[in-house]
């Protein structure tokens, strides 16, 4: 799922994930703003599939020269995806990476001023998983329905503000 509606061009923007139903195979980040022709019929979108590799093709000059087109934290291992289209993706580890629970809440933050998305793990920031961003990005989830048919994850929008995340 893209979160179309809101997208991020500067500033700080915060959105806390909270799954409904856990699977380890959720994902949570920020990728381009993209129209994803066919996504309906897969059965699973990810923009780090192969059949999506043509999506480098809605590149726009607002996109901006940001070393990623999408970044995503893995509930399963806390490890960071990322991938910048239409190169393969690429898995990193980070100096705090911390794997989820099934009611754990995930908080990022992407401040396009620093050019950094940040995790915060039941409101305690476990620091910044990548830099180098800039141009567009909208929230997006990933979800293996394959493992949990009725897998969901709930997205709130907030405002960013120092004293609510520590």
């Amino acid at each position: 799922a893209i979160c179309l509606g809101q997208v991020m061009r500067s500033g700080r923007h915060f959105a806390r994930f909270t799954p409904t139903e856990y699977t380890a195979a959720i994902h949570v980040g920020i990728i381009r703003p993209i129209q994803v022709e066919g996504a309906s019929d897969q059965p699973i979108f990810s923009p780090f599939a192969r059949t999506f590799m043509g999506l480098n093709s809605q590149r726009t000059l607002r996109w901006g020269e940001g070393s990623v087109d999408c970044c995503f934290y893995s509930f399963k291992d806390g490890g960071c995806r990322h991938r910048r289209w239409p190169h393969a993706s690429k898995r990193a580890e980070w100096n705090a990476m911390e794997r989820c629970s099934p009611e754990d809440k995930v908080g990022l933050i992407l401040d396009l001023s620093q050019g950094t998305l940040s995790v915060h793990l039941n409101e305690r920031k476990l620091g910044i998983m990548f830099d180098g961003l800039n141009g567009e990005y909208c929230w997006s989830v990933t979800l293996s329905s394959m493992q949990s048919p009725s897998a969901a994850i709930k997205i709130e929008r907030g405002h960013f503000q120092d004293k609510q995340l520590k």
